[in-house]
């Protein structure tokens, strides 16, 4: 039976959007579509954030939820937290915007370089 996270989660959202370097925070991964009991729960926090309050926030909420720091993501991640994750919050629509469609257009530079490399993989499989 699935166990419902969602006052979990907006308890997390309501203590990080009071974070002025949060831009945005995700919901993303297994949980939001095809969540089964040993799913973890996957948050993308978005900002300029320090390493200390990245460790502060990773020391407050990791017990519950799986934290990602947006900057530290590959693009393949990146790219997945913006088609497939949820929105939670968000504090600057327009930032966020160009934040997608940078990230969109450097994925688009790179992706026929990681189709090559998973053909080849493919082939010597």
């Amino acid at each position: 039976m699935k166990k419902d996270y969602n006052a979990e989660i907006k308890e997390l959202t309501a203590k990080l959007s009071k974070n002025s370097s949060i831009l945005a925070i995700y919901l993303f991964g297994s949980y939001p579509e095809n969540f089964r009991p040993m799913s973890d729960i996957d948050i993308c926090v978005i900002g300029q954030l320090n390493k200390i309050q990245k460790k502060k926030i990773l020391r407050d909420f990791s017990e519950k939820f799986d934290i990602s720091f947006f900057d530290e993501l590959p693009i393949t991640i990146k790219i997945k937290v913006f088609s497939e994750g949820k929105e939670l919050f968000s504090k600057d629509k327009e930032k966020l915007h160009e934040l997608k469609w940078k990230t969109f257009y450097q994925y688009r530079e790179i992706a026929p370089f990681i189709q090559q490399r998973i053909d080849s993989m493919l082939q010597n499989a």
